[in-house]
This record gives structure tokens, C-alpha cells and sequence, in this order.
């Protein structure tokens, strides 16, 4: 299971070449080297990521598990219309963004891996924050899930508020879990070198571990 390296050669070939007129004349390299990897392995994971608890979506399509490569460029500054990377994303409720997910993210040439909730409504995010400050079992469960990602070179995403929330109480060492707006574990960006992309022994542990993660967001902060 893996891609192979001609996926991570189109991607570096559309980041020097981020323009439609290129992507036309290589839709064939775009279908037959990002595409259907991107469709196979997805396929090749979906019964994996059904026995998982919760189960987590597999969807073997383009806006299922498979990220568009076309960027939204009507709000941005860069109007280069594609981002040259594959993201895959396998997800636990109703919508692949906003809910416990785990992400794998292939770029030319490196692989990052991901999992939690980014997009936390306002009602989860209260949900949330109330849990880590009054219920000491379930907060020391996360700390201790998202300790063990260290292990795989993955770490809590950078704080996005500067003091924990106002009457929301929580021992000092552990505010790190109040100054943000959502929890994501992402890895370091691995180097790749080898001809085919994806450890199976390494995704697979990684899975076990995103699924704790996922599994304590399912049951403490979402909503539906």
C-alpha cells in the first residue's frame, strides 16, 4: 500500500508549473498519477478505517476522502488555482471538515499526518473547554493520547489564544489544552526517499492512536 513516486513527480512538476493551461495538457498525469493512487489507496483503507471506533469515513472520490486540488482563490492574495499536494481525509460525522478526522497529506516531498478537530462550532468548543476544566479523568485521558503521539514525531498544533479563557480553571502545566479553538495532533513533515510513499506498519499505529484521539472528541465534544 503507498503511492507511487510518479504521484510525488506531477506534484512537484504542478507547483513549478501552477497554472490551468499546464493542467490541461497533463490532465492525463493528473488522472493517472494522482487520481487513481489517491483512489486505490483510499479503497485499500476503507476497511480499516470502518472497524476503527467510532468508525471513520473512507470515500474513494473527489470531496469525499479525496481533496480537491483546485484552491478557492476568491479571498486570497495568491491566485495560483491549485495546491500541489494530495490530502486525504477519513472522518467520523456529517461533514470531512468539521469533525474528528484523520488527515494524510502528501506534498512532492515530504508526507505529513494529522488527526483531531480543527473546526469546532460554538457550542462544541464550550463543550469542550468545560470538559477539560471540570472533568479530571477525561482531561488526563487526552493528556495522556496525545502524549503517546510523540512517539510518531507528532505534536499539538500551535496555540491559538494567549491565556486559557476566561472561568475556565486548569492546572498550569496543562493550558495548553484551553488556549486553542480546536485540538489537532499533526506530525513533522518526513522526508520521503523511497519508491513507494506509506509505511503500513507505521500508518497503521498511527491510526490506533487517531482513533483514541477521535474516539474521546466523539464522546466529550461533539454534538451530532
Amino acid at each position: 500500500m503507498g503511492f507511487p513516486q510518479t504521484t510525488c513527480t506531477f506534484l512537484a512538476d504542478l507547483a513549478r508549473n501552477n497554472d490551468r493551461d499546464w493542467f490541461a495538457a497533463n490532465k492525463e498525469r493528473y488522472e493517472s498519477d494522482w487520481l487513481n493512487p489517491a483512489i486505490e489507496f483510499v479503497s485499500a483503507l476503507s476497511d480499516r478505517m470502518a472497524s476503527l471506533h467510532p468508525p471513520h469515513k473512507a470515500e474513494a472520490r473527489v470531496n469525499g476522502s479525496i481533496r480537491r486540488l483546485q484552491r478557492d482563490t476568491r479571498f486570497s492574495k495568491d491566485k495560483t488555482p491549485y495546491d500541489p499536494k494530495l490530502h486525504l481525509v477519513f472522518w467520523t460525522g456529517d461533514h470531512p471538515n468539521r469533525s474528528p478526522a484523520i488527515h494524510i497529506v502528501l506534498h512532492p516531498d515530504s508526507l505529513g499526518l494529522g488527526a483531531g478537530q480543527f473546526g469546532m462550532t460554538s457550542a462544541e468548543l464550550h463543550r469542550y473547554r468545560k470538559t477539560v476544566a471540570t472533568d479530571v479523568e477525561a482531561r488526563n485521558r487526552l493528556v495522556d493520547v496525545v502524549g503517546r503521539f510523540r512517539a510518531h514525531e507528532c505534536y499539538l498544533t500551535e496555540e491559538t489564544l494567549k491565556r486559557v479563557p476566561k472561568d475556565f480553571d486548569i492546572p498550569t502545566d496543562q493550558e495548553t489544552l484551553l488556549k486553542r479553538k480546536g485540538i489537532v495532533v499533526r506530525s513533522n513533515m518526513a522526508s520521503l526517499s523511497s519508491t513507494t510513499i506509506c509505511d503500513k506498519s507505521k500508518l497503521s499505529s498511527f491510526c490506533g492512536l487517531a482513533e483514541e484521539l477521535n474516539n474521546w472528541l466523539c464522546e466529550n465534544v461533539a454534538l451530532g
